[in-house]
């Protein structure tokens, strides 16, 4: 005796071979066939729009992490240089006010100004550096507006202690040719 099986399993396949030849003349086949068509076609055009989609959100990603780079680095340019030419004007205006108080000028409100300057000095290199850390510290996946808002302000008032230090080493200067011209 053959294999029962493979009796139940013949005609089976002559009958899906039978419906299959007339389904390709059946117009709900033909609709069918079209409509997996395009399907196939939409999940082709949804796969290329999501790569570039993908691609274009690395090329944003890339292009902010160069900017914030490029923006921590100016930071670091720019408050390097007045920083520097600040200290630089502060310790040459001490040793002048040292050495006219060494003549017996009184000069002690300007000695006074150059020490508060020296603090504001200190205060805004603090600030920069934190607002420079903050935005190297920054990439396009941590990027946070209120972080980059928080960095700005630093840098304003980093901007603002240099300007303050600015004013109150010319006041220093101001007082003492007030003191050289009263000790005349």
């Amino acid at each position: 005796m053959k294999n029962p099986t493979l009796i139940l399993l013949i005609p089976f396949f002559v009958l899906f071979t039978l419906t299959s030849a007339f389904a390709q003349d059946d117009p709900a086949f033909e609709t069918r066939e079209k409509v997996r068509e395009i399907r196939e076609t939409v999940d082709q055009k949804r796969t290329e729009v999501k790569e570039r989609v993908e691609n274009t959100r690395q090329d944003v990603n890339e292009r902010m992490a160069t900017r914030l780079n490029e923006h921590a680095d100016r930071l670091t340019n720019r408050f390097s240089i007045y920083i520097k030419r600040l200290d630089t004007l502060t310790n040459k205006l001490k040793i002048r006010l040292q050495a006219m108080q060494d003549g017996g000028t009184n000069v002690d409100e300007a000695l006074d100004k150059v020490a508060e300057a020296e603090r504001s000095l200190e205060m805004g290199q603090n600030y920069a550096d934190e607002a420079i850390a903050i935005f190297s510290s920054m990439t396009a996946e941590n990027y946070s507006r209120d972080e980059a808002l928080r960095a700005k302000e630093l840098m304003h008032s980093a901007r603002e202690e240099l300007r303050k230090t600015l004013q109150l080493l010319k006041d220093a200067v101001q007082l003492a040719k007030e003191a050289q011209g009263g000790a005349e």
